[in-house]
């Protein structure tokens, strides 16, 4: 009999790996020094650097989105208001990825499935066909009346 004990369980949902904040303090010290390949520009290190701190200070979790705009939180809308970048701070779990065709845009005109042209032809021949049997069953009924 086989040793099944080895086994481990795989869900076919791949759950994400614990956030790490001192990973992520990390990742983000990477962004604000000039030779790391993920150097950020300037203007958006006020908002690092408060990422930074509120992750040491315990205020932020790294899983429940936060936006940080002029290196204070906001609420979502005030991150698209005014010239100064924002960030966002948080897991956002995306479980449908789209490995058969990599990234890029989506929707009706791209490559992604669409049963819109199937809707259609399905529409468009069901009331064709309707039609044409309205009129074979008007002729058929005429004709009965000629004989």
């Amino acid at each position: 009999m086989e040793d099944n004990s080895k086994i481990k369980f795989s869900p076919a949902i791949p759950w994400p790996e614990p956030f790490d904040v001192k990973k992520r303090v990390q990742e983000l010290r990477s962004y604000l020094d000039p030779d790391d390949p993920n150097y950020h520009p300037e203007n958006q290190h006020v908002n690092i650097k408060a990422a930074i701190k509120l992750y040491e200070e315990g205020k932020i979790d790294g899983v429940t989105p936060v936006h940080i705009k002029d290196g204070e939180i906001v609420p979502l809308e005030e991150r698209f208001k005014g010239p100064s970048p924002s960030m966002t701070e948080g897991l956002a779990h995306q479980f449908g990825q789209k490995y058969a065709y990599g990234p890029g845009p989506s929707g009706v005109g791209f490559h992604d499935v669409s049963i819109g042209f199937f809707i259609f032809f399905f529409n468009f021949f069901f009331f064709f066909f309707i039609f044409f049997f309205k009129k074979i069953k008007k002729k058929k009924k005429s004709s009965l009346f000629i004989l």
